[in-house]
Formats: structure tokens, C-alpha cells, sequence
């Protein structure tokens, strides 16, 4: 198990995630790594591969990531800390025996997007859950039990 951090530093610098040169140390996360998104990232492909169940993965303050149309990605915990932002753009992510906490924002943009969870719970820890005039951010229960908590 490795930590990926997205820095966007690399030769690239596209801010996309399946973008090897953005990563470091360089390279897309693998099954069991645990990601930090320390800069704007845009997923728009099927990360299917990408079982991130390794530690906590978590978007750093000031900093999006985007899951675009056509994104899907698959995690354990996962964090949006204080002044992060995870954009729902058309894309999936999903959620298994984990957390999934706000600190930070979840939006939907006028794409919406889907929240999958399977035995997992959404805890409100400070951030906010906000849609889109023209926007669906979809909560899916995969497979047993799943909780939201509201912060207060």
C-alpha cells in the first residue's frame, strides 16, 4: 500500500487523474493505494481498476476533484477535508464498507452525478451537500445498510 499524492506537478500538468506524470510518486493509483487530491483533479474515466481501500483517501483544503461523465471511482474511506470540494459532473463514485465524511463540499453541477454506497455512511462533519438548479446528485444503496449523519 503506497500514498499517491495528486499534485499536478508533473511533466503533464492536464489535472487529469489517469495521468501518470500528475501522480507522486509518478504513476495512477493501483488497488490498495490511499490518494491525497492536493490539486484540481478531473476524473472522466472508469477507474475500475483503482480500488482505493488502502488508508484514508482524502481531497486537501483549497483543492477539487471533479468526477466528471464517464468516471467512476471505487474507494474505502474517504475524506473531503475543510475547504475541499468533490464536484459531481456526470460521474460515479462508490463508496464500500467505508465513511465517506464532509469536512469539505459535495456539489452537483447540472450533470449531477451518483454516490454509490455498499455498507457504507455519509457523516456531515462541517461541509455541505449542495446540488445544482438543473442538477441530481443520486444516493444508490448497493447492498446492506448505509446512514447519513448530518453535522449538528
Amino acid at each position: 500500500m503506497a500514498l499517491k499524492t495528486f499534485d499536478n506537478a508533473g511533466g503533464a500538468g492536464d489535472g487529469m487523474w489517469d495521468t501518470a506524470a500528475n501522480w507522486d510518486p509518478e504513476g495512477v493509483p493501483v488497488n490498495g493505494d490511499y490518494v491525497s487530491i492536493e490539486a484540481d483533479c478531473t476524473c472522466d474515466t472508469d477507474e475500475s481498476a483503482q480500488v482505493l481501500n488502502g488508508g484514508v483517501n482524502q481531497i486537501t483544503s483549497g483543492n477539487t476533484l471533479t468526477i466528471a461523465a464517464g468516471g467512476t471511482i471505487y474507494s474505502g474511506n474517504f475524506s473531503i477535508l475543510a475547504g475541499g470540494e468533490m464536484a459531481m459532473d456526470g460521474g460515479t463514485i462508490r463508496i464500500t464498507s467505508a465513511n465517506l465524511r464532509l469536512y469539505g463540499n459535495l456539489t452537483g453541477t447540472a450533470n449531477g452525478g451518483t454516490v454509490e454506497c455498499s455498507a457504507a455512511t455519509i457523516i456531515g462533519n462541517g461541509g455541505t451537500l449542495t446540488g445544482n438548479v438543473a442538477s441530481r446528485i443520486q444516493f444508490t444503496r448497493i447492498a446492506d445498510t448505509n446512514r447519513f449523519y448530518p453535522s449538528g
